[in-house]
């Protein structure tokens, strides 16, 4: 079931919350729900945001293919590293990757998102 405009604005508020390392099969297939239910065209700031959260969800996820997950998790920020719409919304990145929380910034998410940016 693809989420109406209003409930998708409530899941992505609530996968938010979520520390990426303690996400569920079922937090995944809501965040993959909230990104093919989001268009682009229209909200493409919460779409690069619920894209950014679910990378961290796949990245960390011990479930299913390791493999798998990193190798999509990778692509994801590979397509909005390289996005130009993407750097008209610098805000999304930011808090799906770090999240309004200090304690995230302990995630391998948050680390990695330092490296690649070439920050200490």
């Amino acid at each position: 079931m693809v989420p109406t405009e209003d409930r998708t604005a409530a899941v992505l508020a609530a996968l938010r919350q979520i520390d990426p390392h303690r996400a569920t099969p079922d937090d995944l297939r809501r965040c993959e729900e909230v990104v093919a239910a989001l268009d682009p065209a229209v909200r493409l700031g919460a779409r690069l945001e619920a894209q950014a959260i679910l990378a961290s969800f796949l990245l960390e996820s011990r479930e299913g293919d390791r493999a798998g997950n990193v190798a999509r998790a990778t692509d994801i920020y590979r397509q909005t590293l390289e996005s130009p719409a993407a750097r008209a919304y610098p805000g999304a990145w930011d808090v799906a990757d770090v999240g309004p929380r200090p304690h995230q910034q302990s995630s391998i998410a948050f680390q990695r998102r330092q490296a690649w940016r070439g920050e200490s």
